[in-house]
Formats: C-alpha cells, sequence, structure tokens
C-alpha cells in the first residue's frame, strides 16, 4: 500500500494520490524479440509439454513356462502445453514413462512412446485427450520385469497419488518440422 504523497509540505490537505512512474525503452519491440528468441532457444522438450496420466491398469493374461503372464496399460489424461515463447505448434512427441515409489526412487519405465496431434498443440492450451493405452507385456518370473510386478502389488498408491507417474519428454516436433531434443 503507497502512502499519500504531500506535494506541500506546508499545506497538509493538499494530497496526491495517483502518482505514477513510466519507463520507456527505446527499440521495446527489438529488446523484446531479442529476449524471447534467447529464452525460446534455451527451451528443451519438458519445458514445451507436461503430461498427466491416469492410473495404470494390470491385466492377468495366463500362466506358462515363464511365470505369469501379464500386461501394463497405461492412459494419458491430459497434455498441458508450455513455453508461451515458442508460437510454433507442437505435432508430434516422443517421451518416456516413469513410475516413481514413494521414496522418489525408479521403479519402471515405459520407454519411446510417441503420441501425434491432430491439429498441433498450441501454446498456454491443456487438453483432455482420449489416447490409446500404451501397453507392455511382461512376465512375472523375469528380472527385466521386476518394477512391473511392483507396480502390480502396488497399483492402489498410485491410485491414491502417493507414488507418481511423471513423463521424461524426449522430443517434440514443432509444425515447422524442427525436431527439439
Amino acid at each position: 500500500v503507497r502512502e499519500p504523497y504531500y506535494y506541500d509540505s506546508c499545506m497538509k490537505d493538499s494530497v496526491y494520490n495517483k502518482a505514477s512512474i513510466i519507463y520507456k525503452i527505446k527499440g521495446y519491440e527489438k529488446a523484446l524479440k531479442k529476449v524471447v528468441n534467447k529464452v525460446r532457444k534455451s527451451l528443451r522438450p519438458n519445458d514445451l509439454i507436461k503430461i498427466k496420466f491416469n492410473t495404470p491398469k494390470i491385466k492377468y493374461l495366463g500362466k506358462n513356462l515363464y511365470g505369469n503372464l501379464y500386461e501394463l496399460h497405461q492412459s494419458i489424461v491430459l497434455f498441458t502445453r508450455m513455453g508461451a515463447e515458442e508460437k510454433r505448434l507442437i505435432t508430434d512427441v516422443k517421451f518416456d514413462i516413469v513410475y516413481y515409489n514413494r521414496f522418489n526412487e525408479e521403479v519402471a519405465r515405459i520407454k519411446n512412446c510417441i503420441y501425434s496431434f491432430n491439429k498441433g498443440l498450441e501454446p498456454n492450451v491443456s487438453t483432455l485427450w482420449l489416447t490409446p493405452d500404451y501397453v507392455i507385456k511382461y512376465y512375472s518370473n523375469s528380472i527385466e520385469s521386476e518394477g512391473y510386478e511392483y507396480l502390480r502389488k502396488n497399483i492402489n498408491f498410485y491410485s491414491t497419488r502417493k507414488e507418481k507417474i511423471v513423463s521424461e519428454v524426449k522430443k517434440v516436433v514443432l509444425s515447422d518440422g524442427t525436431v527439439l531434443e
């Protein structure tokens, strides 16, 4: 809160409340463009898009020589476009889905997921998307499936958000064909 400014110290009644300071810069548009371009060039894929996931679902498919066969289904609920400095649309995104336990340790990962936006995703937009599930099949006895088994046994923690699922965006394709890595 600004104190009233008395412009005549001899007269206490003379108060001017609407004082303001205006700053002007020569070549404002040029200076702004320079700053925006510098920010734009420093952006990385994770700065441009955030992805929110539904709770994973795991389906039992049967048993065989290698153990129980399961299918992990992961769907996306929301894509949020960040980085208003970058005006070009995002047409494609390549990302990993990473599962963390409550100690913030990575337990599993679905690699190299790709999603293409029909009309492109513009800056400052959050959109609900009906995406196909990203699916991983695994055997319970396989050493490579240890993380997926952890997910299966602790699936209720992911639904209550005690454990988290995040995206690591690796690449985005912009509307002019530029690939940002």
